[in-house]
């Protein structure tokens, strides 16, 4: 038996990160499928059954010669939807070679593979009901492709984010297809898995607030346990908390114990092991789909036993996550088997002052206006204070800021206070209207003092930084700029909010450092370059 460093299989896997966050009146929805089987269109309901006995086929139920693997789940959105705020798209597969035969030898089965592997796992089709196809390009978020550690059966995963097809198609209830999901078939050493699933988050004002987070990228979990951390966000200060978790596996046996889902228990100081009436606690993966506790069938094929792929959505028992929580733990493990993880989300329940301060365009389902009547750039500022029970004065002045969300330019504002909404004794909500002096700079006025952040998991000293974002695609054309130019920036995500810091410098050394950025100043491109003093 060949033992893999664990220095290298650390090195070969993408670690799980957050990806997406929302906080927002509403809920959320997954659903998804398998896109192998043992056969075309029918569904596998034999429940004991591993996938590394079964000559996989691949799964095609929509009758189009333009594909050569489809499958499907219902959507339905409960009524009130407003919109979908977001849906992301995720597939993922065993892919070493097109196919893969077995054959009985002397003293041990023998495998032999078969065919070239297509290069192009994020292409894929996708449609709505009855619409034509659309095909679809996704991000790659891992491709184990000439990685030793997963040589024999070469997983992949890849996302797309396809919010706006969704919107347009005016979603409300319906079949999603997604097809031409590429893995290996026939028979695989430990078996072949493969398929697909849609998160999606959507905006009802009849929902309490929420918080939502996603993380994706690839750990395997075998016998070091995999755990991950969900922040910013806390939950709401009375009452029982309604909390969800979703998470996407492959290789989930459903004949192999000893696979656990736990969740940290502040009250007990422990980590507790989760299970629901169709995942046992000494068995989680076991190869099924199931959303709130039961199996989700409705999907074409339905198979029961979905043969190394496992979907879920759960709630957590009352009084797991308390009130006023900050942080949510969850950790996956294993003895006997292995499995992948790629995905999880984490909701859960917070005050509506935190969704406001978080996401001031909710401002729209709070007050139920139409969304497309509000635009990001034209919301008011909105300023929430507590006060004392009886509230003296209706109008009132704050120092606020405003920012340009593109590239988080930040310029002082005047905010004057004009409306006061009084929704009980204890919380006022001042809607507000700013007033930037001199209209919003395009260029902020240089900076040469330091600015001190505290950032979880950032190490200490000053950084050379040339450019904040909040969105990733942003970030990355200015990372992309740098290294056209000659520059080698690197980065660090504050998690309080996802903000991307890129800097081009880090030391203990402040002298040396302000020296830096004195003379990267006088380059146009770096006129707004800051030193910040980070955890200092």
């Amino acid at each position: 038996m060949l033992t893999i460093p664990v220095c290298i299989k650390a090195q070969e896997e993408t670690p799980l990160t957050f990806h997406h966050k929302t906080y927002t009146k509403g809920g959320s929805i997954v659903v998804g499928n398998t896109i192998l089987g043992k056969h075309k269109s029918k569904s596998f309901d034999h429940e004991k059954t591993s996938n590394d006995v079964v000559d996989m086929v691949y799964v095609d139920v929509d009758n189009e010669s333009s594909t050569f693997s489809s499958s499907s789940a219902e959507i339905n959105l409960p009524k009130g939807t407003t919109r979908i705020l977001y849906a992301e798209l995720y597939w993922s597969g065993l892919y070493p070679a097109e196919k893969s035969t077995m054959r009985m030898g002397a003293r041990r089965a023998i495998y032999k593979k078969k065919g070239g592997r297509e290069a192009a796992v994020n292409e894929i089709k996708v449609k709505w009901g009855d619409a034509p196809y659309i095909d679809i390009k996704g991000d790659i978020v891992f491709d184990a492709k000439g990685k030793s550690t997963f040589k024999r059966d070469s997983p992949y995963v890849c996302r797309a984010n396809i919010t706006n097809y969704l919107n347009d198609a005016n979603l409300n209830s319906g079949n999603f297809t997604a097809a031409n999901i590429r893995a290996v078939r026939g028979k695989l050493e430990g078996g072949s898995a493969a398929g697909w699933h849609l998160y999606m988050i959507y905006e009802n004002p009849n929902n309490s607030p929420k918080y939502f987070t996603t993380f994706d990228g690839f750990r395997q979990v075998a016998k070091d346990p995999v755990e991950i951390t969900f922040n910013d966000f806390k939950t709401k200060t009375q009452g029982q908390i309604e909390s969800t978790l979703v998470m996407a596996t492959l290789e989930g046996d459903t004949n192999i114990k000893n696979d656990q889902f736990a969740f940290y228990s502040a009250k007990e100081d422990k980590y507790v092991t989760l299970q629901t009436p169709n995942r046992d606690n000494t068995n989680f993966f076991n190869s099924s789909i199931t959303i709130n506790s039961e199996m989700f069938l409705n999907r074409t094929p339905a198979s029961t036993n979905t043969l190394g792929f496992d979907l879920l959505k759960m709630k957590l028992d009352d009084g797991l996550i308390a009130n006023n929580a900050e942080e949510a733990r969850i950790r996956f493990k294993s003895k006997a088997d292995r499995f992948y993880v790629y995905f999880t989300a984490f909701e859960t329940e917070i005050e509506e002052t935190l969704m406001l301060k978080k996401n001031p365009e909710a401002i729209a389902t709070v007050n139920n206006i139409p969304a497309e009547n509000i635009q990001v750039k034209d919301i008011e500022a909105l300023v929430i204070k507590e006060v004392m029970p009886r509230v003296e004065k209706e109008e009132l002045v704050a120092d606020a800021t405003f920012v340009n969300d593109e590239h988080k330019i930040e310029a002082p504002v005047k905010v004057v206070e004009t409306t006061l909404k009084v929704e009980s004794p204890e919380r006022v909500y001042i809607k507000s209207t700013p007033v930037v002096s001199n209209a919003v700079p395009k260029k902020v006025k240089k900076k040469s003092r330091i600015k001190k952040l505290t950032v979880r998991g950032v190490d200490s000293g000053y950084y050379l930084i040339t450019n904040v974002f909040s969105k990733e695609k942003y970030a990355s054309n200015w990372t992309q700029k740098l290294l056209d130019e000659g520059y080698a920036p690197e980065r660090f995500v504050n998690p309080r909010n996802g903000w991307i810091y890129i800097y081009l410098m880090k030391t203990d050394d402040l002298a040396e450092i302000k020296k830096e950025r004195n003379r990267l100043r006088t380059k146009e491109l770096f006129k707004e370059a800051w030193i910040g003093g980070i955890n200092r």
